[in-house]
């Protein structure tokens, strides 16, 4: 776990908060001068606590759905290595984790329609055949929370956040090709310079400008931010699967209000297959874990079946706009 002090703090927030802000708009808040701020946060890449920055995306207003899978590896060591490539190439996946549990893997598709995923699954019988025991698969019906860190790191850095609902029911809008390539970019690195942008889009500097302040307005760009490494901050990611009963709209709405306000939930959404919640959990050990599970079994018995949980033990990718959606 890697120590940091209260300026470290709140440079780690406001990155989270607007990764493509300057430095010099960020040395004003934090209270130092501009080269300082530059220092710290290549000091804190250097330590492996911030790894990138990307841009959270309301995928569903764009058209595109989400399946979590669940995969059962038999392989030896030295196999691994071609599971974790052919998954990291394809052009579909957007997180990939490596758990320990029932299950080996975690993997989020991102497909514009039922017919895609499909064919995501047969590309992965097929080329995964001889490692593949078997797999589970789960339509990512609603999200109801998406952040890089969960309300309790947020008090570590001294700020009371209030998440905001994330899921607009809205129409569906249009993107063009341009912007999908422009929100390619934006994944890979959202502090990219304007210039820069408009070099690898062939387009201009203004041009660019335009297009992502049009794509903020239509909410589609949710924020700009940084990605933190979690596990340099002393915390597990935890990914709780619950089955449930009796699902009322007001049951519904009142276990999702306990997820989006719980402090260690990073990332939640409902099934779509069957009635489940999956939520990942950040804790810094199995009795903040155990302790979630009391509770939330306690607070809502009538509806929750049974509880099961994977420990993350790796992350293999994290692209929140891959190829395929281009």
């Amino acid at each position: 776990m890697v120590n940091l002090d209260k300026k470290d703090w709140k440079i780690l927030y406001h990155l989270t908060e607007n990764a493509r802000q300057s430095h010099s708009q960020l040395a004003r808040k934090v209270g130092l001068s501009k080269n300082a701020v530059t220092y710290r946060i290549e000091r804190l890449k250097k330590k492996g606590i911030i790894t990138g920055f990307f841009t959270i995306l309301n995928h569903e207003l764009m058209g595109f759905s989400f399946y979590e899978v669940l995969l059962k590896f038999n392989y030896r060591k030295e196999d691994e290595k071609k599971v974790k490539e052919y998954l990291q190439k394809h052009p579909n996946t957007l997180a990939i984790d490596q758990v320990s549990g029932e299950w080996n893997v975690m993997v989020e598709y991102g497909c514009r329609n039922i017919e895609e995923f499909y064919e995501c699954l047969d590309d992965l019988k097929d080329k995964m055949s001889a490692y593949l025991d078997s797999f589970e698969t789960h339509l990512v019906l609603k999200p109801l929370v998406v952040e890089q860190l969960p309300i309790d790191v947020y008090k570590k850095m001294g700020v009371k956040k209030k998440r905001k609902p994330f899921l607009l029911l809205r129409k569906k809008e249009k993107v063009d090709e341009l912007d999908r390539k422009l929100l390619f970019e934006l994944d890979k690195d959202c502090t990219a310079p304007l210039y820069v942008l408009g070099e690898k889009l062939k387009v201009t500097s203004e041009t660019v400008a335009s297009r992502i302040k049009k794509l903020m307005k239509k909410k589609i760009i949710v924020k700009f931010t940084a990605q933190i490494n979690l596990k340099a901050l002393g915390y597990e990611v935890v990914v709780v699967k619950m089955s449930l009963r009796n699902l009322t709209k007001e049951k519904e709405n009142i276990l999702s209000r306990y997820i989006k306000n719980h402090p260690r939930v990073r990332y939640a959404f409902l099934g779509g297959t069957k009635p489940e919640v999956f939520i990942y959990l950040a804790v810094e050990n199995a009795k903040e874990l155990n302790d979630f599970l009391r509770e939330v079994k306690e607070k809502h018995f009538e509806i929750i079946v049974n509880q099961s949980y994977l420990w993350t033990t790796a992350m293999w990718k994290y692209d929140l706009f891959p190829k395929g959606m281009v």
